[in-house]
Parts: C-alpha cells; structure tokens; sequence
C-alpha cells in the first residue's frame, strides 16, 4: 500500500459511517510476467466517487458497468461489521475472495467508493492469477456458484444482483478453461450444463469445447 493508505482510508470511513469502502490499484510486473496478456485492469472510471449508497446497489452498478472487482486488498472494511456478520474465508478452495467480497457487498448498509491507486498490485510467475487454470480451481469457482445460489435463494432480495454476478462469473471461467484437457472441459461442459445451464451462453460453450482447435490468424 502507498503511503497514507490507512489514514485516508480511516478518515473517509469515519467521516461517512461506512461499513467499508474500496479503492484502486496499479500494478507491477515480476519477471516472467507479461502484464500486456494479463488481467490486470484495477481502476475504475465509470463508477462515481465519494458516493455513499447500500452494497446491493453498489455491486449491481459495477457489475454493469464491468468495473466490480473481488481482491480484499481493495476493501477497507469496519472490523465490527466483519464481526456482526460472521464473515471469513471459506477454506479448502481457491478463488475464496469471489465469495468473501461478495457477501461484504450484499449485506452492506453504507459503502463508497475512493477513487484513488491506494494498493500496488504485484503480479509473479508460478501465482494463483498467472499459473495455468486447473480442474481445482474450476471446482472451486462451482463451489462459491452453488454458495451463494443458496444464498439468493434464502434471501430473495439478493437475487437479481447474485444472478448477475454469477453470469458473469460463470462464463468468463469457460473462457479461461478452453486450453484445458479434453476430459477437463467435458467435466465442465457436463456439470454447467447440469447445474449453470441458465447463466452461461452458447457463445461461451463453444468457446470451452472448440476455441483450442480454431487457429489464431
């Protein structure tokens, strides 16, 4: 974090009666790590700053505009909300920030976002986001899918927004797997459309099952 963070943090979060706000990040490169072939966008320019609203509203406003993004790193939250609510990292998968960020957001009264680069985000070879996608980590995607579809089914008001998430979600994790092992993507192809049938597109299933085989130009 860049010096200051926690104050400017802090302050805003007392000013505002926060239950946690987010903020951005830049981003430096190992060596090994091509950061142009990366997914390394942690800025956004759509969503406005300083605007104090509920989580529901503030997630479903960045997952249209494709600005949400999951890293705790990002989050400065109220220890006391974290403690009302229960909330930790589920163990014994990967990608546990996909649910953990999720749930500070849906059950949020008061957030807002800082429109400043507060983290530097370190991107190096053999990590989570820059080593090879494998059948753990699509796993663990379906696991946190089938969370909080529990979830919106509990709590109703939840649901267009978690609807909305996991569609997105979803269908970039088929994106991600086409360079997997034939027996892998059929796995995922199977247990999508078995149980993820209504969020994924037919673009996307084409994607996971043929994007290997069609030469790049």
């Amino acid at each position: 974090i860049i010096p200051d963070t926690l104050a400017q943090c802090f302050e805003n979060s007392e000013r505002y009666s926060l239950d946690f706000l987010f903020f951005d990040a830049t981003t430096i490169s190992d060596m090994g790590v091509n950061l142009s072939t990366a997914n390394v966008q942690y800025s956004r320019t759509a969503y406005p700053g300083y605007v104090v609203q509920d989580g529901v509203k503030a997630m479903a406003q960045l997952l249209r505009k494709d600005e949400f993004l999951v890293s705790p790193c990002l989050i400065f939250t109220l220890r006391a909300y974290s403690v009302e609510k229960d909330f930790s990292f589920l163990e014994g998968i990967v990608h546990e920030d996909e649910l953990y960020s999720v749930l500070l957001y849906l059950n949020a009264s008061r957030v807002m976002y800082l429109p400043k680069p507060l983290f530097v985000r370190r991107f190096r070879a053999n990590s989570t986001m820059t080593t090879t996608i494998s059948r753990h980590n699509i796993k663990s995607y379906f696991t946190v899918a089938t969370r909080l579809q529990n979830l919106a089914m509990q709590q109703p008001p939840y649901k267009a927004v978690v609807d909305l998430y996991l569609s997105k979600m979803l269908n970039a994790v088929l994106w991600k797997a086409h360079k997997m092992s034939f027996s892998d993507r059929f796995y995922i192809f199977k247990v999508s459309i078995d149980q993820w049938y209504s969020y994924i597109t037919f673009r996307s299933w084409l994607v996971l099952l043929f994007k290997k085989y069609i030469p790049s130009r």
